[in-house]
């Protein structure tokens, strides 16, 4: 029995970085690791989905699901999964897993900003939720993790 993954990203409707590197995960996980793999991206608010529902043309390798930020569709595909990858640490996923005991990873590409704000510290809890960080860049991981880098983190810059 293969395990189940699904990817979290979020989405502006166009396939861009963050779309190819999901696609490519997920392909690489279904087709070499044995996992059964699904890509959830949520719509962002102002998402058009015709760009990137014509780039994949149905031809995606996994199954792709489009999904309301903070919705009950996006939970479902967390209770499913035995592992969740996450695209930046989106508290909507995130919470959901740690709730329901899902191993998260995590692969963030958004610098920590300073000062203190709401968003600031969501996304700083959700990280601590994380079991594995994956930083985009050092520039990135050295806003997150100040103080030196933690034993459960790393720069793995993100190609396809």
């Amino acid at each position: 029995m293969s395990k189940k993954i699904a990817l979290v990203a979020a989405t502006q409707g166009d396939f861009g970085g963050i779309e190819a590197f999901v696609t490519t995960v997920a392909k690489f996980l279904s087709d070499s690791q044995g996992y059964d793999a699904r890509i959830v991206f949520k719509r962002v608010k102002g998402c058009h989905l015709d760009k990137l529902e014509k780039k994949l043309g149905g031809n995606a390798e996994c199954p792709v699901y489009f999904v309301e930020r903070n919705s009950r569709e996006l939970r479902d595909h967390v209770r499913w999964a035995d592992l969740l990858h996450v695209q930046n640490l989106c508290p909507d996923a995130i919470l959901p897993a740690y709730f329901h005991r899902r191993p998260i990873l995590a692969t963030i590409h958004n610098y920590q900003r300073r000062g203190l704000s709401p968003h600031r510290v969501a996304w700083a809890t959700c990280n601590s939720l994380v079991r594995r960080r994956f930083y985009n860049s050092k520039f990135v991981w050295k806003t997150w993790e100040p103080g030196g880098p933690k034993p459960n983190s790393e720069c793995v810059p993100t190609v396809c």
